[in-house]
């Protein structure tokens, strides 16, 4: 079972930024091949740990994680370059990151604003070619306007986004939520839903089927309508492996809209259904303890 990361501390993320996190992870132990992602930080808050629990995850799966940090607007191209220029090794996540202010004190646009754009267009032109040699994640990181910049100088990249976050940098977790967030961390990371994180239950074609359907919502970050769709699948089961099921991803989705209080009910309403369905021994209850 892989590790959530160290217990919520001063140094560690906020609420809302742990969700991130949990998505985050989902969308790492799942893909194979490119994916591309971005990440909007208002400040350098949070983003440290985000980097140290992702390395700590991918290069646990004998993966590359790359991390590219400009200090200067020039190195934004420099590391475009070495990106389109990589041989290809162990696929893991590049992260690009800037996060320098894209207007100057006046309000024009600064040299980071202009690095950016030169930065995504070069990545746009490259997108089949990325999407064919990159076997791995692409992370960009920077403050919120790159979101626009993104949106309107990188249309194609953009369009196969897997991945989006504001990192926000608020209060920190709770200490007593840490234990059943990591339970929904860590069944939101299997890398398939059907298969491995319910893979000690019994369900139908169809059922499986709307599992990877609220799955794949959940991982585009459409919790709400992912919410809607798990509770709908557990009102229409009439059996207790399908329940679980749409309660383990009625947990995630509440944990994703930051209703911590409530996707720790659900966690604990599947502890109680497995143990009693799988025995209190049984693997799969007790990874969910």
């Amino acid at each position: 079972m892989s590790d959530l990361g160290a217990p919520p501390t001063e140094s560690g993320l906020s609420v809302a930024d742990e969700a991130t996190w949990l998505r985050l992870r989902n969308v790492v132990a799942r893909e194979r091949g490119f994916w591309f992602g971005a990440v909007f930080v208002p400040d350098a808050r949070g983003l440290a740990e985000l980097q140290r629990r992702t390395s700590s995850f991918v290069t646990g799966s004998g993966r590359e994680h790359r991390v590219r940090v400009a200090t200067r607007p020039s190195e934004l191209h420099d590391f475009v370059a070495e990106l389109l220029t990589a041989e290809p090794g162990a696929a893991g996540l590049w992260w690009i990151v800037a996060t320098g202010s894209l207007a100057n004190g006046d309000g024009e646009p600064s040299d980071w604003y202009s690095a950016w754009v030169s930065a995504v267009t070069a990545l746009n032109r490259r997108r089949d070619a990325m999407r064919a040699t990159l076997q791995g994640g692409l992370m960009l990181v920077g403050p919120p306007g790159l979101l626009r910049i993104l949106a309107t100088r990188a249309v194609d990249l953009w369009s196969v986004r897997t991945f989006t976050a504001e990192l926000t940098g608020a209060a920190p977790v709770p200490g007593r939520m840490a234990g059943r967030l990591e339970f929904v961390g860590e069944r939101s990371s299997a890398t398939d839903p059907a298969d491995t994180s319910l893979d000690a239950l019994t369900l139908s074609d169809e059922v499986t089927a709307r599992v990877r359907s609220i799955d794949a919502l959940l991982t585009r970050g459409e919790a709400g309508a992912a919410l809607d769709e798990a509770a709908d699948l557990v009102s229409d089961s009439d059996d207790d492996h399908e329940r679980i099921a749409g309660l383990e991803l009625v947990a995630r989705a509440r944990a994703a809209l930051h209703y911590y209080e409530t996707a720790a009910d659900a966690a604990a309403d599947v502890v109680e259904r497995r143990s009693a369905l799988l025995g209190p021994d049984h693997p799969d209850t007790l990874t969910t303890r």
